[in-house]
């Protein structure tokens, strides 16, 4: 009897044993608990999602978009697509609630401008179609025809790299009429002829015609396609004749070309849609994410500009 309980207690105390060196061994590279984040890629993805479901509880509509976006970004530039596409589903549904009436038209376009920029990179193309649909609506649903006229390349621009040549060139046509609601005169032929240009680098001379013609003054449109005519020839180096059109103010310093994995940025009022344009007028307000958004914390329902 006592020699089988000194076998159970030994028993126990070896088990014990075998125990303790068993669970040394599996935690002798185990860190301390810590109050400060250790590095580790999988928790920094982990956070980054996480982070965007918080943000997209923040009650300013503004800030909350703002945040969104640039988290979003931030993920893409990391290679988290997945987030990504989470955080800008957020900044979707921001968009569509009732709070973004706050949001000024800029800010309201540009932010599904983005959503389509953001969306492209993310991978989402279905995502970026609903968005760049988002933006034609806000844009047609400004009252006043004008200032309508503001933001048709910005929107037209991303329209052409998500749906094609022959989407942007119809939106530009409709925006013909609208340009009736211009009062200036040299103010509403920029926008013609701003109009017109982007036309004409989609290739629809058609279209461009139309839009030239809408001023009723053949001899202002013969003098503005003769600008544009020499603008569009280039010269023996490959560069593009710097020639002001009439009623049009040209830059020659915002000539470039952007990375075509993002699609060009818009800028203001850019008729450097198509691929062979180097130059870009003066009308327009800019939509784009990097111009709008990118980087910004201030909120954005008193314009978005820089």
């Amino acid at each position: 009897m006592h020699r089988r309980r000194w076998k159970i207690v030994l028993g126990v105390v070896l088990l014990g044993s075998v125990g303790g060196v068993a669970l040394w061994w599996m935690m002798r590279d185990v860190p301390p608990v810590s109050s400060t984040i250790e590095p580790n890629a999988t928790r920094s993805r982990m956070l980054l999602g996480l982070a965007g479901r918080q943000t997209a509880k923040i009650p300013a509509v503004d800030i909350r978009l703002t945040r969104l976006l640039n988290l979003a970004d931030q993920e893409i530039g990391r290679g988290y697509k997945a987030e990504a596409r989470e955080a800008l589903s957020f900044a979707g549904q921001t968009l569509m609630s009732k709070d973004a009436a706050s949001l000024d038209e800029q800010a309201r376009i540009s932010g599904w401008v983005s959503v389509s920029e953001l969306s492209r990179q993310a991978g989402d193309k279905s995502a970026a179609s609903a968005a760049c649909d988002g933006a034609v609506v806000a844009l047609r649903g400004i009252e006043d025809p004008a200032r309508r006229c503001e933001y048709v390349v910005g929107v037209c621009n991303e329209l052409q790299y998500l749906k094609g040549k022959s989407f942007a060139a119809s939106l530009l046509d409709e925006a013909g009429a609208w340009t009736r609601s211009i009062d200036s005169v040299s103010r509403r032929r920029e926008a013609v002829t701003g109009f017109a240009s982007a036309l004409f680098n989609l290739d629809d001379y058609a279209a461009g015609e139309r839009m030239i013609g809408r001023e009723q003054d053949p001899a202002w449109g013969a003098d503005t396609l003769t600008q544009l005519a020499n603008m569009a020839q280039p010269a023996s180096g490959g560069t593009v004749f710097a020639v002001s059109a009439p009623a049009m103010r040209i830059d020659a310093g915002l000539a470039g070309s952007v990375p075509a994995a993002a699609g060009p940025t818009p800028s203001q009022s850019q008729v450097m849609l198509g691929k062979n344009a180097d130059y870009r007028a003066t009308f327009g307000k800019e939509v784009s994410y990097r111009y709008v958004f990118q980087n910004q914390s201030r909120p954005q329902t008193d314009g978005a500009k820089r």
